[in-house]
């Protein structure tokens, strides 16, 4: 089983109507109409814009990150395409295809005296996730030079484009007959929205165990869910959860400037993120952290006792990345074989510190630092712009402008 891999299934879906059409393509509203999601609008923004922090540290953590082709649609809305580009290339992404959705039915009787409803779920053939984004790639970006490379990229992240389980939707519908005991032709409103929120649950479960995947990150419903009808531990379901709010503990206890917030402001790029990534200390960081054998308790007292770092420690992070390029020359000497050595001699005695404290945060301070004085020299220059250098200073320090706040301009 792989500790080193993530899926994540924590993406809300939101409420969206579907137009009920007959074989002649006319509207028949008027008797029935469909929707698929659950989550109100209103609310979907705030959770989306929390499973992508999440997905960013996961990006740090886990060597490989699955997501479904439907998840990943939104991801790209989000950060763009030009950032997709950037985060596929680097292949950390590995992309799950799905055939079929849940969509919900709203009967409505033809008889205009009976007003009552009954809801009815079915599957719904799922036109996204690499058709979409070909078809309809004017939803995402205009810039039309970057599609041939995202739909390509987004392509070779495929797990595999024929090992898309068809009978996926059956299965989720047998096991929520049997622990719901459902009736599928004939539910109420409020049903219909806690079955298309299970299936979700349901169908990131067998997902995790068809990729053959020991983490899996679902919100605290899914997990509870899981837990309280199929006894999954917290060892493998919850293993995701559990190790992503322990690394968020513990980073703001240390005071670790938030990633995920240093993009959204402009003070941390994609490829600077990804870069910090995958340095030889980082990948000795997700060894040791994802490591089945290291307790919570275990992460925490490591990472938060006070260290006296050796200095062979900080030859790590030139010797190693040295012998690493040298081995990985032209004549076809494989690196990766290399690196595993290295990282399993290294581990004996290394230092998880060294990459959280003496890398991850001074890099990730020394840019917010920098994008801070950046934007007060911007703020300086639109303040004073129409000073002259030899005029008293607006401070009123008795000083001339040019040897007191305009020395930087």
């Amino acid at each position: 089983m792989n500790y080193e891999h993530i899926i994540l299934s924590n993406f809300p879906s939101a409420i969206a109507s579907l137009s009920a059409m007959n074989e002649k393509g006319e509207d028949i509203t008027q008797r029935e109409f469909r929707y698929t999601g659950f989550i109100h609008p209103k609310d979907y923004s705030v959770l989306l814009d929390n499973s992508i922090e999440k997905l960013f540290i996961s990006l740090l953590l886990y060597k490989e990150v699955y997501l479904s082709d439907r998840d990943f649609l939104k991801i790209i809305k989000i950060i763009g395409v030009q950032n997709s580009i950037v985060l596929l290339e680097r292949k950390i992404i590995k992309i799950i295809p799905r055939h079929q959705d849940p969509h919900v039915i709203v009967h409505r009787s033809t008889n205009p005296l009976i007003t009552k409803t009954w809801h009815e779920i079915e599957p719904l053939m799922y036109l996204g996730g690499l058709r979409e984004l070909d078809n309809n790639y004017k939803k995402f970006s205009v810039n039309e030079s970057h599609k041939a490379k995202i739909v390509q990229y987004f392509e070779n992240a495929h797990v595999s484009l024929n090992d898309c389980d068809d009978a996926i939707f059956l299965k989720n519908i047998a096991i929520l007959k049997q622990e719901e005991q459902f009736n599928f032709s004939n539910l109420d409103y409020r049903s219909t929205f806690r079955a298309l929120r299970l299936y979700e649950v349901i169908e990131s479960y067998l997902l995790q165990d068809k990729h053959d995947l020991s983490n899996s990150l679902v919100d605290d419903y899914g997990k509870n869910y899981l837990e309280s009808k199929f006894f999954i531990n917290d060892n493998n379901l919850g293993g995701g959860a559990r190790k992503l709010n322990l690394f968020v503990d513990i980073s703001t206890q240390k005071r670790i400037p938030n990633f995920y917030n240093m993009y959204k402001k402009g003070s941390l790029e994609m490829s600077q993120f990804l870069d910090l990534r995958e340095t030889f200390n980082s990948k000795l960081f997700r060894t040791w952290f994802t490591d089945p054998t290291n307790t919570k308790e275990d992460i925490y007292y490591e990472l938060m006792k006070n260290h006296s770092i050796n200095i062979k420690f900080n030859l790590i992070k030139w010797l190693v990345p040295t012998i690493i390029g040298v081995l990985n020359t032209p004549l076809g000497v494989v690196a990766s074989s290399a690196e595993n050595f290295f990282i399993s001699k290294l581990l004996q005695g290394w230092n998880p510190n060294l990459f959280l404290d003496d890398i991850l945060s001074k890099k990730l301070n020394t840019l917010e630092n920098k994008f801070e004085l950046e934007n007060q020299r911007e703020k300086m220059l639109q303040r004073y712009k129409n000073i002259d250098r030899n005029s008293p200073c607006p401070c009123q320090s008795g000083k001339k402008f040019k040897k007191c706040h305009g020395v930087s301009m």
